[in-house]
């Protein structure tokens, strides 16, 4: 390794803190200049008592209404008749992260662009069970997907919840609790859920698991993750059908140029990236890699053929793989077809800090 290269990583752990505590596939998610330190990460189970079940909810808002709805785990049946639902339409379930609020701002712009595009919109609300550290969190997730499953398998019937109309999108912690769902779900009823979207689904507990505890493409008819700070926050492996590896997947352009966008900005620019594409459907085309490692140094432009994909709700199913997506540094950053071309990634981050160490 060079002196330069040498100084890149350096400067990496200086500036963000990592470490190489955590082992890694390397065939599966190439070479990481290192980890974020990591929380431990317990294997035993945290029952959640019957009578906590009240404070899990399921906001629901209906495609044609303006109302919203909160049903508990025990008030299923009561969901069953909510008078605002369209069944014939699809469903949309966000899964809020780790700390998330359904009726923060992230859930509610999400509601709003859903419910344009025709949508039924429910936020599941599991706040009262994430108050505490990350590492309890993220072994309740699997206790509550226990129950959000069988809430969703209890809708299962005629004339209500089709789940080939469901989708679920998540940023963070809730990709995973997500894929505990539709996990559970499958369980259930033989059946999976349409689709899932991950947003950066999280690294910390879950990078060295394997399909069945973490977000898996067998977890759906069609996965699809949006990886924007693979070895910080977020998880290198291409769980999905389809991975989109934003700017390389690990860390975003600024929108100051001269102003790395750091660990955390990194991580949540993927929520953002996804509010642009639903605004801008066709605007964000990545180009195919070989490899994770092909996406982490943008070397796929020279492939050939150039196989190109949508990130968004227009990605073509069909077309399955590890994709490398530029950006602009500024919202509502795409590029079209201008991204493209190697030229336009160089100019995109030419007078950027973090270029120096990518």
């Amino acid at each position: 390794m060079d002196f330069l290269k040498c100084f890149r990583l350096v400067l990496i752990a200086v500036i963000f803190g990592m470490s190489t505590a955590m082992y890694s596939s390397k065939v599966l998610e190439g070479y990481p200049a290192g980890y974020l330190g990591l929380v431990d990460c317990p294997n035993e189970t945290a029952p959640i008592p019957t009578q906590d079940l009240k404070h899990l909810f399921m906001i629901v808002r209906g495609a044609n209404s303006t109302k919203k709805i909160s049903y508990n785990y025990n008030q299923t049946s009561l969901l069953a008749k909510d008078p605002y639902m369209d069944w014939s339409r699809k469903t949309i379930v966000y899964v809020s992260g780790y700390t998330g609020n359904p009726r923060a701002s992230d859930a509610t712009a999400l509601e709003a662009h859903y419910i344009k595009l025709g949508y039924n919109v429910w936020c599941l609300d599991e706040f009262f069970f994430y108050m505490t550290k990350y590492s309890i969190a993220q072994v309740r997730v699997r206790q509550i997907a226990i129950y959000v499953g069988k809430m969703l398998a209890d809708l299962t019937q005629p004339g209500l919840l089709d789940p080939a109309k469901v989708e679920m999108i998540s940023m963070s912690l809730g990709a995973h609790v997500m894929s505990f769902i539709a996990k559970n779900y499958h369980e259930r009823t033989g059946k999976k859920i349409g689709r899932l979207t991950g947003l950066d689904p999280s690294g910390p507990c879950f990078r060295n698991a394997g399909p069945a505890d973490r977000l898996d493409d067998s977890d759906a008819d069609f996965v699809d993750v949006v990886k924007t700070n693979i070895d910080g926050n977020g998880i290198a492996a291409p769980i999905g059908h389809v991975n989109f590896y934003v700017n390389g997947g690990e860390y975003q352009i600024g929108d100051i140029p001269s102003i790395p966008c750091g660990t955390f900005c990194s991580h949540m620019r993927a929520y953002i990236y996804w509010l642009s594409a639903l605004e801008n459907p066709g605007g964000f085309i990545g180009v195919k890699c070989d490899s994770v490692q092909q996406a982490r140094f943008r070397r796929c432009f020279d492939n050939v053929p150039q196989v190109t994909n949508i990130m968004g709700l227009n990605t073509d199913k069909s077309k399955p793989g590890i994709y490398y997506l530029t950006t602009k540094h500024s919202f509502p950053y795409y590029l079209g077809k201008k991204g493209l071309k190697e030229k336009t990634d160089k100019m995109m981050r030419q007078n950027a800090l973090y270029s120096i160490f990518l």
